[in-house]
């Protein structure tokens, strides 16, 4: 039930029925059957209002409900429940995501970055794979401390890149794109590329010509005139391939899902199979030809020193492998989704080196970059970037700046939206006498916080983070 004025108000049921009453709720009429299951919905004065039906069905109406125009949602877009500040801009609440709106539902983006890919080619400028951004990089000229999205002209989202200098880079998208720049990112060129995959799991390039892609369907395809032309190979015995390794035109491996590795001398024409015991091998990476090491999902390290003839189990971590990366023959990183180990004496020792793992936490690690030994950074599915060597860690969604408080005014759940970073919080909230009412203690890593606010009085009161300067209003009804 929402009052619109003193006299009118307006009242839903499960089934769909709309009332409506001019005298303040003491007579009803049954004005309007919408979409049935009606959940949640919301007006912002007689004739401007929204409604949601289920989780899929999106209702709005400019003229009180004579007529509206119903938005059906997808599968990825099912909400709980929403907010709008007004009717172009608002929020929704699905069952493991904050997404929200510009154009009155329509179209909906999460609140949150998503990152899959950093790559940076000096100590100041860097590129990010945002997934909630579709068709679009994120660039930073200032190490990571600032971001701007940038679209190079492609049609599919970007799936992956790779700069091989300061001023060359290249990066693929889902709809077979290949983007290549030679002035750092200033701008891109966008060559097709004849393969039927939706999704690339890797991009290596060597120099401007040489380059190799694998892909979610057990495809290989290498290039040498800058992806002019391809040649492929398919894999029939594997679900998908994760990564690649390659010295030069010619001699490389790939590795994927069954445990499949497998080693090439000829560019990829024919292929040498061996299957490790595992479920899939996310990455490998050689230190010479002699000397390699290769991750998994399940956390395993293997390691050859003889060229791949023979690979050898050395260690199981408590954590997903995501990569593997040397800066020299000497100084390496194992890339969890939780976790991050470091060696300066090549593989022979890992010492853990960054765990956000706290009870509460969803930081979920996703791709490292690094320049020298002891420069560089990586990025997380939460939307944050750290650096190693620089400075403390950055974070670049755009909305943790201040919380977002929703739904507001609430009256069971008021939720909190905001990077809490690496270290305790403490929420309090106070009445607008000053009289502390309720407080509650935050886990590092936090991005999202639900307080219970059922047992509190009507009213307005004001959230305050514990250290820190600012403080929100929001309505208890």
């Amino acid at each position: 039930m929402e009052y619109v004025s003193q006299d009118t108000v307006w009242a839903a049921s499960k089934d769909g029925q709309l009332f409506k009453s001019t005298d303040a709720g003491f007579s009803w009429e049954v004005f309007q059957q919408l979409p049935n299951n009606m959940t949640d919905f919301q007006f912002f004065n007689s004739n401007e209002a929204y409604a949601l039906s289920g989780y899929d069905k999106f209702s709005k109406t400019y003229n009180g409900w004579e007529t509206w125009e119903t938005i059906e949602l997808s599968y990825a877009e099912s909400f709980r429940e929403f907010d709008f500040l007004d009717m172009s801009k608002g929020i929704g609440i699905d069952f493991s995501d904050i997404l929200k709106t510009s154009d009155g539902g329509s179209s909906w983006i999460s609140v949150f970055n998503d990152f899959s890919k950093i790559d940076f080619f000096n100590s100041g400028n860097g590129w990010l794979i945002d997934r909630n951004l579709p068709g679009k990089m994120l660039h930073s000229s200032d190490a990571g401390h600032s971001w701007e999205d940038y679209n190079a002209g492609n049609i599919g989202n970007i799936s992956d890149l790779s700069f091989i200098s300061q001023s060359t880079g290249f990066a693929i998208s889902d709809s077979s794109e290949l983007l290549k720049t030679v002035n750092g990112g200033s701008t891109w060129d966008i060559v097709p590329i004849p393969l039927d995959s939706m999704f690339y799991s890797n991009i290596e390039f060597l120099d401007e010509n040489v380059g190799f892609v694998v892909t979610n369907n057990s495809r290989f395809a290498r290039t040498i005139d800058g992806g002019q032309s391809w040649n492929t190979y398919v894999f029939d015995t594997v679900n998908f391939l994760r990564s690649s390794f390659f010295f030069d035109e010619s001699n490389g491996w790939v590795t994927g899902s069954n445990g499949l590795c497998a080693q090439t001398n000829d560019g990829g024409l024919s292929w040498d199979i061996q299957t490790i015991d595992t479920y899939y091998l996310t990455d490998i990476v050689f230190l010479d030809t002699d000397k390699g090491f290769m991750v998994s999902y399940y956390g395993e390290l293997y390691q050859t020193n003889d060229g791949g003839v023979n690979w050898e189990f050395i260690k199981a971590f408590d954590t997903e492998m995501i990569e593997i990366v040397f800066a020299d023959n000497q100084n390496g990183w194992l890339v969890g989704k939780y976790k991050i180990y470091h060696t300066e004496n090549g593989g022979t020792d890992w010492d853990l080196e960054f765990e956000p793992g706290i009870p509460g936490s969803t930081t979920k690690i996703s791709s490292l970059t690094m320049i020298s030994p002891d420069t560089a950074w990586f990025c997380a599915e939460t939307g944050e970037v750290y650096t190693y060597g620089l400075q403390t860690s950055i974070s670049v969604n755009e909305q943790k700046t201040e919380p977002l408080l929703f739904p507001n005014p609430t009256s069971n759940t008021l939720n909190i939206s905001y990077n809490f970073g690496r270290d305790n919080k403490t929420l309090n909230i106070f009445s607008m006498d000053g009289k502390m009412i309720l407080t509650k203690e935050i886990a590092p890593w936090s991005n999202l916080v639900p307080i219970d606010v059922s047992g509190v009085k009507k009213g307005i009161y004001v959230l305050k983070i514990k250290g820190q300067k600012g403080v929100y209003k929001w309505i208890k009804q």
